[in-house]
């Protein structure tokens, strides 16, 4: 990054986050939202004022007090990405604490600039927590196979030295490896296989 004078190979993140700046995405849906709250409090631009229509609701809901838009049926992805579609889609998806400023300038800076900042490092949070569950799962599925190939080794080892026996506890007659361990042993392997 130039204004930092960091090296070519660095990784973005870092930089953006020391300037406080949003990822391309976020700078997107944070501009699409300013409008859309323009649009709303103010009515400016008029050219844009038909695009934006509040959802009209038939009953009272828990959701009545929050200011949500008309998402428009669209048939090709090509019309997603038109103002009338991705500036209700952006509104819809802001929490109403960020949608219910009082001012342009609160909306802009103290709510809706840190809600995108939150996200963003709750984002990264869970995708490095979701990668560290993948890693740690495999990782545990490979130490109990190893666990189980040494017991099987073991039972191997030691059963070669086992004679049979006649059992005492029942009185079926039959036949058990002695010492009994063994068998909870084997009996504890084939479960876990």
């Amino acid at each position: 990054m130039i204004v930092l004078q960091a090296l070519r190979r660095c990784h973005a993140n870092p930089p953006l986050r020391q300037l406080h700046w949003l990822l391309v995405r976020h700078r997107i849906n944070y501009k699409l939202a300013v409008m859309t709250y323009k649009i709303h409090s103010t009515g400016l631009p008029a050219y844009l004022i038909h695009h934006i229509n509040p959802r009209e609701t038939t009953r009272t809901l828990r959701s009545s007090d929050t200011v949500l838009l008309t998402l428009p049926f669209t048939r090709t992805e090509l019309a997603k990405c038109a103002f009338r579609c991705t500036a209700p889609s952006v509104w819809n998806s802001l929490p109403s604490l960020v949608t219910s400023s009082g001012s342009l300038t609160t909306f802009k800076s103290r709510r809706l600039k840190t809600y995108f900042f939150v996200y963003r490092l709750t984002v990264a949070y869970t995708s490095n927590l979701s990668h560290f569950l993948q890693c740690f799962t495999t990782l545990w599925r490979f130490i109990n196979q190893f666990i189980i190939i040494i017991i099987i080794i073991i039972v191997n080892h030691v059963g070669e030295k086992l004679t049979e026996k006649p059992c005492n506890t029942c009185c079926c007659g039959c036949w058990h490896l002695w010492p009994p361990t063994v068998n909870r042993v084997s009996a504890y392997i084939s479960v876990l296989c």
